[in-house]
């Protein structure tokens, strides 16, 4: 029968859902694999209620060889990304394969031939499904489960990509940080002068106040447009795809744990760190947000670990040092709230303060990398 590739039909649930089911077909007996809620999931590719899809579009594949499924991936084009980076390429995300090179290619071939048919000229991924998801392949640091927020996939799947024709985009990088030595003398004292100088507040984003908390979102998604503008791959989320981020990272964020920074009463900074939910949901292996809910009522406790999700100074802050009050503030809250470890990710390999922020002022350590590939550009 050898491989053939059939595409899912959107409109029926039933088989997004089978998508996204066969996905586990990928990680039996894999004790590190984080089975996803199958609801956020179909939230992702909701066509009708995610506002991603106003300037996007997606189309989902199955893979079969020999009558046996053997790889998922879905083909995306994403408008705003190109309008922002002045491009012209489509994406691919939710890559999923055996270790076979020709099913691989068949797959990579299926999605760059569907985003050439929408006029798109290359292809970059795996997203998914935007950069303001989960992005990448994990390349390296199989050891520990993957943090919230963070994709987990074999080890060959680096190979595949690159044996498929695609090349390195570019690297991300995760640091885990050990709260036990966070915080050196240095930082310490630094902090100190900083929080004098530029009359510093820490103040909570209000998660459960209807009133403020709009606002807050509202000042939150304007300096996260202004302070990722110049990054690699940027693309300013909309405000109603922001609202639902939040909406979303409300429902399960620590109360303590998020912030916005002020210097001389005007905002500056903001701190989103979350809890690792991962660590529960890895026993979730019926992927429903009853099972997430009850083990949040119930084994809350067990969660030692916190996620750096995004960390921004805007522009006319930088420079200032005070992105390292930041950084203290992240450690003392952590601590208080009783977290042993915490990560910082992803961070672009190409930038070079954050990776230095990470690994000299908060002494954590480079201990996963993930990759973003790309159709290969003409000499």
């Amino acid at each position: 029968m050898g491989i053939e590739i059939k595409q899912v039909d959107a409109s029926d649930k039933k088989q997004l859902i089978r998508f996204f089911k066969h996905q586990n077909l990928f990680y039996r007996n894999d004790p590190n694999f984080v089975p996803p809620l199958i609801g956020g999931q179909l939230a992702l590719v909701n066509t009708k209620r995610n506002p991603f899809y106003k300037h996007a579009k997606i189309a989902h594949f199955i893979a079969y060889n020999n009558g046996g499924i053997s790889g998922l991936i879905s083909a995306i084009t994403n408008e705003n990304h190109n309008k922002d980076n002045n491009d012209n390429v489509g994406f691919f995300g939710f890559f999923e394969c055996d270790d076979n090179q020709e099913v691989a290619n068949a797959l990579i071939t299926t999605a760059l031939e569907w985003n050439k048919a929408q006029g798109k000229d290359g292809m970059i991924g795996p997203f998914n499904p935007s950069i303001n998801d989960t992005i990448g392949v994990q390349i390296s640091g199989f050891e520990d489960p993957p943090v919230i927020y963070n994709v987990y996939n074999p080890p060959y799947y680096d190979k595949l990509l690159l044996g498929a024709g695609l090349e390195k985009a570019m690297d991300l990088f995760a640091y885990d940080l050990q709260m036990k030595n966070f915080m050196s003398d240095r930082m310490e004292s630094l902090n100190d002068k900083l929080v004098s100088r530029y009359k510093i507040e820490h103040r909570d984003i209000a998660l459960k106040d209807k009133d403020l908390f709009p606002k807050q979102v509202e000042q939150i998604w304007e300096l996260h447009s202004k302070s990722w503008k110049k990054n690699w791959g940027s693309v300013k989320m909309t405000r109603e795809e922001f609202d639902k981020l939040a909406a979303e990272l409300k429902q399960v964020a620590h109360p303590k744990l998020p912030f916005m920074t002020y210097a001389d009463g005007k905002l500056a900074g903001v701190a989103i760190v979350v809890q690792d939910l991962n660590q529960l949901l890895i026993s979730n292996k019926k992927q429903r947000l009853a099972g997430l809910l009850w083990r949040m009522m119930t084994k809350s406790k067990q969660i030692n670990r916190v996620r750096i999700l995004i960390l921004g100074v805007l522009p006319e802050f930088q420079n200032m040092g005070i992105d390292s009050t930041i950084y203290h503030e992240i450690g003392r809250r952590a601590k208080e709230a009783g977290y042993m470890r915490g990560e910082g990710s992803w961070i672009l390999e190409n930038n070079e303060k954050m990776n230095r922020a990470f690994s000299q002022i908060m002494n954590a350590d480079l201990y996963k990398k993930y990759r973003v590939y790309q159709t290969q550009k003409a000499e």
